[in-house]
């Protein structure tokens, strides 16, 4: 069984980012919901760095390297983040303190909305026990892929960088409200 979940699992587990970000809002969840615009350039999709995260997903959850891994799609890394933390079997929080990483290996002109809510193809979020990191940067490297390690994971605290700082309780509490809410509207 080589099946990694989705959510965090341990506090002081190390959050890794995997593949690179672009600045790519178009057609992304962010730019419909807080400009309430339908329109832009979907984000490219490289068959190449897709197949390298494929099988850098297949060989590490092989390994047992990983305790959980999380797509980026919907809502990009702030809202692939949150979902981390709502564990099953008890919220989790996160502490990310080093996207200064991810900056500058995008270059200069890295949008802040587009870092934290564009949806660039071929990304993982990747949270693994400390012991286990330098596997973790090995396969990425080995797979060609970038690995920036942005944070660890948390008791209780949701904090990325001075940008947002709450609680996995209040992130879940929006986030269970929020089907709800779009059904009675």
């Amino acid at each position: 069984e080589n099946r990694v979940p989705s959510h965090f699992q341990k506090e002081g587990d190390i959050i890794f980012l995997i593949g690179e970000t672009c600045n790519e809002i178009g057609a992304s969840h962010y730019l419909m919901i807080e400009h309430g615009l339908e329109r832009g350039s979907v984000p490219r999709l490289d068959l190449e760095k897709e197949a390298a995260l494929q099988q850098f997903l297949s060989q590490g959850a092989g390994k047992k390297i990983f305790a959980s891994a999380h797509d980026l799609a919907e809502g990009g890394l702030a809202a692939a983040l949150a979902e981390c933390c709502f564990r099953p079997a008890g919220l989790l929080g996160a502490r990310v303190d080093h996207l200064d990483l991810v900056r500058q290996a995008s270059g200069r002109d890295l949008r802040e909305d587009a870092l934290l809510f564009g949806e660039t193809q071929s990304r993982v979020l990747i949270s693994s026990g400390p012991e286990k990191k330098e596997a973790v940067i090995r396969l990425a490297q080995d797979h060609g892929l970038a690995v920036f390690q942005i944070g660890r994971v948390a008791a209780s605290e949701f904090v990325i960088e001075d940008r947002i700082e709450t609680t996995a309780q209040a992130l879940y509490k929006i986030f269970t409200a929020a089907l709800p809410r779009r059904l009675a509207s």
